[in-house]
């Protein structure tokens, strides 16, 4: 009933926004008008360029309505069965052989395991398949100026965007992303690229677009600067029984659990997480739920994602592109490896 219910006020929302963006002008918008002088007086723009820009504007209702309802907002089993095909599997596996040398360097620099990296290329992109078909100027700007609960979040992107295009030469109303904005292979939004983006040969640039090299190297460049610990699991399986939802985790997964506190909430590792700490996360099932332990990796992942799908998802896709590769067998759709034991991740070549 309240699902039914938050969908009505959902459709009713997005019916409203319809007609308001019909005849929308940006440059009309004292607001935009305002964050224009703001880029001028802060970042030296040209604000004819800017209103030329902003000229361009209309409002996507389609992009709105995809960042109110998130693909990872489904439930686990439906997300975790779209997320690890054969085929992402396979793709996976032929990307790693195709770039192993840059994997492997990418590997030793900063700790992450290449089938880490794979990974989350595969889930963000289908190893650069899909890197997104909406403008990205256009769906920051529709983003930032309709009043939606994370409106701020998405001005602070667009004005690294559009530092990110100036420092770059790159022209801002071509590029195109996701319906949230972000870019690239690795598909990072506007300021993660600023900061955390690699230029692998000394180009003067990081290519996220076209340039495996620097796509593989980022990854792992941000994990690493997000607390990646290498060696270190990213997440083991649980059970649980009495009252554990008081500490089932839901949006921040900075571990800060010890044995000892699971055990006083009915929660047991199937093995042994210490001397580490763990957040606890719930996953729908067809029947009930799943728990997992997330450990450092699990929090360094989320930064990239604060999804436990999303997370979930790299963690168990990585794992299975590792079986493939190191068995030399291509999975099929109806017999993908199975996961027997909770999936742990280190940095030797098996």
């Amino acid at each position: 009933m309240k699902r039914t219910l938050r969908c009505f006020i959902i459709i009713g929302l997005l019916i409203i926004s319809v007609a308001s963006y019909a005849d929308f002008s940006a440059l009309e918008s004292a607001e935009i008008q305002a964050y224009i002088t703001s880029l001028v007086n802060k970042y030296d723009f040209d604000r004819a360029k800017l209103e030329t820009l902003f000229n361009t504007v209309t409002m996507s209702e389609e992009v709105i309505a995809k960042t109110a309802a998130p693909f990872e907002a489904q439930p686990w089993y439906i997300y975790r069965e779209k997320m690890l095909t054969a085929e992402r599997i396979n793709k996976g596996i032929v990307y790693w052989n195709q770039h192993e040398p840059l994997l492997r360097e990418a590997e030793s620099k900063y700790g992450v395991p290449a089938n880490i990296i794979v990974a989350i290329i595969g889930i963000e992109t289908k190893y650069g398949e899909n890197k997104g078909i909406y403008p990205v100027f256009n769906t920051l700007v529709s983003l930032a100026f309709n009043h939606g609960r994370r409106a701020d979040f998405f001005r602070s992107e667009l004005t690294e965007y559009l530092l990110l295009t100036r420092e770059n030469h790159l022209p801002p109303l071509l590029l195109k992303g996701s319906y949230a904005g972000a870019v690239g292979l690795p598909q990072f939004m506007p300021s993660s690229y600023r900061r955390f983006a690699i230029d692998c040969k000394s180009k003067g640039y990081s290519d996220l677009f076209e340039n495996d090299a620097d796509a593989i190297a980022s990854v792992g460049n941000y994990l690493h600067k997000n607390g990646w610990q290498t060696g270190v699991v990213v997440a083991v399986a649980a059970t649980a029984q009495g009252n554990c939802d008081a500490i089932v985790t839901h949006k921040k997964y900075k571990p800060y659990l010890t044995e000892a506190d699971l055990a006083y909430y009915g929660v047991t590792p199937l093995e042994s997480i210490s001397p580490n700490k763990a957040c606890l996360v719930a996953l729908q099932v067809e029947n009930g739920n799943e728990y997992w332990l997330g450990l450092q990796n699990f929090y360094a992942i989320s930064r990239y994602n604060n999804s436990t799908h999303y997370v979930m998802a790299v963690n168990l896709l990585a794992q299975r592109i590792r079986e493939g590769k190191f068995s030399n067998k291509i999975v099929n759709e109806e017999k993908q490896p199975t996961i027997e034991k909770p999936v742990l991740f280190s940095n030797d070549a098996q």
